[in-house]
């Protein structure tokens, strides 16, 4: 299956799914030093009663979606799926990729659609998540990165016009 795929400076292609390798620095100790070390990642974008869920790291002044690096060999849509938890404490269900964005190392950042249980909260700190909280579109808009705003922009048009997004319309939009 072949999806849309837009480098950072917005130029679309037809490419293959996402490959599976999510290899960091920290985890190609086995593959020599001339190799070099790529961070792909998956993100998920979780929309609930037109709010959607950022994080912010410790480390970090901007908010993010909920994500980040893949390990070595793991799936895209289960390191979104890990990634959700280890960063809110929500079992996020995955549905489509709503975009997938390479870098220039060529590195790949894969967006999903989820959901979460309409009355299920983020709990609090964890790891190097120092805060989760829900915004109105326009507020998470502003607190997002320009790359991350464009990812979310992507991700909320798609699934308003994804003939599949349409049928599932109150479980993505609503929780």
């Amino acid at each position: 299956m072949n999806i849309a795929t837009r480098d950072f400076d917005a130029s679309p292609r037809n490419v293959a799914t996402p490959p599976n390798c999510g290899a960091s620095a920290a985890d190609d100790s086995d593959m020599g030093a001339s190799s070099p070390a790529r961070r792909d990642s998956a993100f998920a974008v979780i929309v609930r009663r037109s709010r959607v869920l950022l994080v912010r790291a410790w480390h970090e002044d901007k908010w993010q979606l909920p994500g980040g690096a893949m390990k070595r060999r793991e799936d895209p849509r289960e390191a979104a799926r890990r990634e959700v938890e280890e960063e809110t404490g929500l079992r996020a269900r995955i549905f489509g990729v709503t975009g997938r964005y390479v870098r220039s190392d060529g590195s790949v950042a894969v967006v999903f659609a989820a959901t979460v249980a309409a009355d299920a909260e983020p709990l609090g700190p964890r790891n190097e998540i120092r805060e989760q909280r829900w915004f109105a579109h326009g507020k998470a808009l502003r607190r997002l990165s320009r790359k991350a705003r464009r990812r979310l922009i992507e991700a909320l048009a798609s699934r308003r016009t994804s003939p599949s997004a349409r049928g599932r319309g109150a479980l993505l939009m609503s929780g």
